[in-house]
This record gives C-alpha cells, structure tokens and sequence, in this order.
C-alpha cells in the first residue's frame, strides 16, 4: 500500500525450525508517514508460538528492534555522531551499552544524531511501557542503536510489540525527543457524541 502520505508494508513470516516447519508465525507491518518535518516510522509485530514453549533472546548489539543508519556514516562521518538520551545529550565518541552500562535499560526513548552528506539529522527510537521489559540498550559510533529483551513465548503467551522511529533533518533536544515519546505513549482520544 502506497500513496503521497504513507506507504505500508504488510508481511505474514513463518520461523522455520531445524525440522523445516514453522515453530512459529508472525503478522509484521511496518508504516512511514511522509510529513513535512520528517518521517514517522511505526513498526508493529505479533508473534504466535505453534510448538510450545520458545525463549527468544540474543546479542544485545543485534537482537530486538535495531535501526542503522547509511553505510556513509562508519564509512565518513562516524565521528561526528553522537547520542540524546532522557538524561541529556552525549559526546561524539561517548556512547552507552548494556550490559557495561545497566542504566542502559528501560529507556522511554533514545536518539541518535548522525551526518550523512553534510546534513546532520536526528533518529528518534521511541519504545512503549507495553512492549517487554528489561529493554536492554545499545549504541554504536556508526548509527546503529536499539534495544532487545528476553521473552518466554507460548501458544497461549503471544507477543506484540510497537515502537517508533522518527527521523527528521537537524538536531533536536530532550524536549522535543520527550514530546514525541509521550504523543506515541499517550495519544490523542476521541470522543463520539
């Protein structure tokens, strides 16, 4: 589904065990807004267990919900990148992982400010209270951050997640970061009368 203001991409994917066969099944859907300050980026994932019991778990640089920016940031500007966080704005060449840092963890949102072809722009990853936690952060000097948790999948325990991804030209600051990650937590309602 495309169009002038969003495109969206639906997929149904099937984790394959050893034997061949689906040991479980996930309904992925990822969305981008096109909006004259930047892109939204929503990402929702549910994911059903078909043979009992299954621990997901992994490398905390690699496994979660991860965004990396373009290869021309290790490849040019890496020094230049640097990380907002809740509790401020960090150096270039400063940069916090879990398990080194465990304040790393449960982060409402974090942001990543990095160069690309002599723009700077702002990523926003924005988590919600409802997807699981311990959300263990990581980062990286060549634009890619994110976090993981460990789950115990079921066939009666599924898992959905949600974040957001917002990316826009420029720099922001922990205000307007906070601003986007309450918007997502706490969003408008509507009342029919």
């Amino acid at each position: 589904e495309a169009g002038p203001v969003l495109g969206r991409h639906r997929l149904a994917i099937d984790w394959i065990g050893r034997d061949g066969k689906p040991f479980a099944v996930e309904q992925r859907e990822m969305t981008a807004y096109n909006t004259p300050e930047g892109t939204l980026i929503e990402f929702a994932s549910h994911l059903e267990s078909r043979a009992g019991a299954v621990r997901l778990d992994g490398d905390p640089q690699h496994a979660g919900f991860q965004f990396r920016a373009s290869q021309d940031v290790p490849d040019k500007t890496k020094a230049l990148t640097y990380y907002l966080r809740p509790d401020g704005k960090g150096k270039p060449g400063s940069f916090r992982n879990w398990p080194g840092d465990k304040s790393h963890a449960n982060l409402p949102w974090n942001a990543l400010s990095f160069v690309l072809d002599d723009q700077r722009y702002t990523c926003c990853y924005l988590d919600r209270p409802q997807n699981p936690k311990e959300s263990r952060f990581s980062e990286r000097d060549y634009g890619r951050f994110g976090s993981y948790f460990e789950f115990d999948l079921s066939e009666d325990r599924p898992l959905d997640l949600n974040y957001r991804i917002w990316l826009q030209p420029g720099e922001m600051d922990v205000a307007g970061v906070s601003a986007l990650s309450h918007d997502f937590v706490t969003p408008p309602t509507a009342t029919v009368q």
